[in-house]
């Protein structure tokens, strides 16, 4: 027989409905400690008063209205029983139902309902022994939890693990970090900040196996941006033609967004290419900029006046300052690659013109003085600074040097100013494709950005589109390879050898990410493609092995440091070749690309002396009685080593690095003719980057 209220719709104090079902009272009441018979005459009675759209609360009404009219003390037991109240995730209050433990075990973990079952009776009966009106969903995951710990489930522990932060290191947050920034900034970060430690901790609870978790968290190497590493590759160098070429047609939030068509003017052009970078800024989550920026919108200048060129170049430097230094703790680096004119590999490639034009009778070589125009331009801009005079921190110019550069007329000039900027404490950076053999692959930002520069990337660069792009940055930390060894030679490249395994796995547990992502549609920045070429290519992306505390190595290994012997030296390369080597093993065995490259990075050098010092004895301290390691293959900070002796010694480790180095040079103090000694010095050296900093 029909029971009267089937198929009623129950209207829960969360908002959501469930399908009315009389077992559920008669179940609640027995669990209660009401007599069963009771209990069904009960569920009968209320049953008959049950319609569509009720309100759970009226049912409990109902409940203990029939009880009372039934037996008063077992009224009283019922409301005892379920007068615990859950302050849900959902932001709703509502009664404590044990059923919905199960089901979520269920739905979340791969337990059977029979385990499930048992572990929320066990919750139950926790709770209740605690005597609470009222508990939340954090507390019951706990105590969920650890019933799971007590009957073996730690897999299952880790699946139903809740994700956030305690409420000190939030409440912390929320009052410090506004009064470190500006107002309009402070709110933004505060949000940004506490959505990275959930996302930190997603990937290394879920997404990481726990070997890898642990060797990032225990320091035998670290996965940088751990924040992105389910939602974003790492960074990337852009190509300003495809979006000079095809406009803007990002989809925005909930897909909605403003598409435009290309560019017709110079202002239009410059003010497409922030909101390119812009949105890659969601699609990416480090460095990101231009390769030959001034090349690409020399097309753009044609007829324009030097005053009118000026200002174009105003408004790129203050609108890229300004966009991307909100809602960061720092300004995001942006870098755009600026070359003296137009370099002989681009000059017969057709130039694209206002409008996304492209005429096979106009090349970009017709645009040479254009380019020069908006290259001096730039480094003037750079050199004057803000409004009130400040350097300009990000974006970051980026001087691509070239063997023809010097034969152009007004090189010298160019150059000086580039090193008057220098000399007036703004950061430039010089990549350095004079020196034979250089830029044959990529060159790199500090911390292992990657630049299309000379060579093999020149024969490409002319393809649109082109990017360069790295998936991931892993960093080993050397020294803890000898401490693990014991200091023995075999062990030791044994320990490096694993660490190189783990960073594999690591870079390839991205690249899979990444590949269900951008099958799901879920990176609609990449979906954008020209032609039958995809604007991002998987296939095509990097991956970046970086290393710290080579120098630390060799002296834990050795007794001295590498810039103390030859011997010394000759070790420390044999590591790096061995590194080297072993990333051009996996290039050849699989085809994917993976470059070695030396990270600069002092917290991460001091985190990794920091754990090292607290598992092993042999950490030994710098000045200052602190503990930490060198960058890269950085001398230690009181190695005595003229500036000859350390170009040469630092060759081989560059040449090594074929993901990227530079060398920081302090410009303090300096005039702009004794930098301009000192880049010529190094290009004598055939350094490969370098950056003065004040």
């Amino acid at each position: 027989m029909t029971v009267a209220g089937s198929g009623a719709k129950v209207v829960k104090s969360s908002g959501e409905t469930e399908i009315f079902d009389p077992n559920i009272i008669t179940s609640d009441c027995v669990e209660a400690g009401v007599e069963f018979w009771t209990a069904a005459e009960v569920a009968l009675e209320v049953s008959r008063g049950i319609f569509d759209g009720i309100n759970s609360d009226e049912i409990q009404r109902k409940i203990l209205a029939s009880l009372y009219n039934r037996n008063p003390e077992a009224a009283d037991r019922y409301k005892r029983f379920h007068s615990m109240y859950v302050r849900t995730s959902s932001n709703t209050i509502e009664r404590f139902n044990r059923k919905r433990i199960v089901d979520s075990l269920v739905k979340e973990t791969s337990l059977p309902k029979e385990v499930a079952e048992i572990v929320a009776r066990e919750t139950e009966a926790e709770l209740r022994r605690l005597n609470l009106d009222f508990t939340s969903g954090p507390l019951i995951r706990e105590i969920v939890n650890v019933k799971l710990l007590e009957h073996g489930y730690e897999g299952a522990r880790s699946d139903y693990t809740r994700l956030g932060m305690p409420v000190y290191d939030a409440a912390q947050l929320i009052e410090a970090l506004p009064n470190k920034t500006t107002p309009t900034e402070g709110s933004e970060l505060v949000h940004m900040e506490m959505a990275n430690s959930i996302f930190r901790e997603y990937s290394l609870l879920k997404v990481l196996p726990l070997h890898l978790a642990d060797a990032h968290m225990k320091g035998d190497l670290y996965i940088h941006d751990l924040e992105y590493f389910v939602t974003r590759p790492y960074r990337a160098i852009h190509d300003l033609r495809f979006f000079l070429k095809n406009g803007l047609k990002f989809k925005g939030s909930m897909g909605r967004g403003v598409t435009t068509g290309p560019a017709k003017n110079a202002e239009t052009a410059i003010l497409h290419s922030v909101k390119a970078l812009l949105a890659a800024s969601t699609a990416f989550s480090a460095d990101l900029g231009f390769h030959s920026f001034n090349v690409w919108i020399a097309p753009y200048l044609e007829g324009l006046k030097r005053s009118e060129i000026m200002q174009l170049a105003q408004t790129l430097v203050f609108e890229m300052a300004q966009t991307f230094s909100l809602n960061r703790k720092s300004p995001l680096p942006i870098d755009l690659e600026v070359e003296y004119g137009v370099p002989a590999h681009l000059a017969e490639v057709p130039a694209l013109m206002p409008g996304g034009v492209v005429r096979n009778d106009i090349f970009y070589g017709d645009f040479e003085e254009e380019a020069r125009e908006f290259a001096i331009a730039l480094s003037e801009v750079y050199r004057s600074g803000d409004y009130r005079g400040e350097a300009f921190n990000s974006p970051s110019l980026v001087y691509k040097m070239r063997p023809d550069d010097r034969k152009k007329e007004g090189a010298d000039d160019f150059a000086l100013l580039m090193h008057e900027s220098a000399s007036e404490g703004r950061p430039i950076n010089l990549l350095n494709l004079v020196s034979s053999g250089l830029g044959q692959r990529s060159s790199a930002h500090s911390s292992g950005a990657i630049y299309p520069g000379g060579g093999s990337s020149d024969e490409t660069v002319s393809e649109l589109p082109y990017l360069e792009s790295a998936l991931q940055h892993t960093t080993l930390n050397l020294p803890r390879t000898v401490y693990k060894s014991g200091g023995k030679e075999d062990p030791f490249f044994e320990a490096l050898d694993s660490a190189l395994d783990l960073a594999r796995e690591a870079g390839r547990i991205k690249r899979d990410v990444l590949s269900r992502r951008m099958k799901s549609g879920s990176l609609s920045f990449f979906a954008e493609s020209s032609g039958e070429k995809p604007y991002f290519d998987l296939n095509q992306g990097i991956n970046l092995i970086g290393y710290v505390g080579l120098n630390n190595a060799v002296k834990a290994y050795l007794g001295e440091e590498f810039h103390e012997s030859g011997y010394a030296r000759d070790f420390g390369v044999s590591i790096i070749r061995h590194v080297s080597d072993t990333l051009h093993g996996w290039e050849r065995e699989s085809g994917e690309r993976w470059h070695l490259c030396s990270t600069s990075s002092p917290g991460l050098a001091q985190r990794f002396a920091v754990l090292d010092s607290g598992q092993f004895s042999e950490v030994a301290s710098v000045s200052g009685g602190e503990v930490g390691y060198s960058d890269s293959c950085e001398f230690s900070p009181g190695a005595k080593v003229d500036f000859t002796s350390r170009q040469k010694i630092l060759a081989e480790f560059r040449r090594l690095s074929t993901g990227g180095s530079r060398e920081i040079v302090c410009s303090s103090g300096r005039s702009p003719e004794e930098l301009l000694e000192t880049s010529e010095e190094l290009f004598k050296h055939s350094v490969p980057y370098w950056s003065f900093e004040l």
